[in-house]
């Protein structure tokens, strides 16, 4: 079956992780649908409070432009080289085109299982989005 994804606000919101609370006080405030503390991306600004966490949390390395995240626990992650992204998940390395996330050259087996191209486009989308916004987020201390 064909699977669109699409933005379909102007603007999107995410919640940085280190700060929140889960209080729910966003969702008052927030000036597009959803609650982002539990709705949307969940950003950490170290390395080590992402490792802390097991779902919906987001760490770019902008060091590296690798984009971590977990899906059921297990960490993915996509590093950008060029126009070519380069995706690692618990069952496959593979090198994918930037624009289309089409798969260029071969992909490496470690296991068993499918890898949801919702999880690559979410990550793709969002590592475009947070390299960004990088310069203007603050460093973890």
């Amino acid at each position: 079956d064909a699977y669109v994804w699409a933005l379909t606000q102007e603007h999107q919101t995410l919640n940085i992780g280190d700060f929140c609370n889960e209080c729910g006080n966003c969702q008052t405030f927030c000036p597009t649908a959803g609650a982002p503390y539990r709705d949307k991306p969940k950003v950490y600004l170290s390395k080590a409070s992402f490792d802390a966490e097991t779902s919906n949390c987001w760490y770019l390395d902008a060091a590296t432009a690798t984009l971590w995240t977990r899906f059921d626990g297990q960490a993915w992650a996509l590093s950008q080289r060029g126009n070519r992204f380069r995706l690692s998940t618990p069952i496959l390395d593979a090198e994918l085109d930037g624009k289309s996330l089409a798969l260029v050259g071969e992909a490496t087996g470690k296991g068993t299982g499918v890898v949801s191209m919702r999880n690559v486009i979410a990550m793709a989308v969002l590592h475009e989005a947070l390299s960004a916004s990088a310069l203007y987020v603050p460093a973890a201390v």
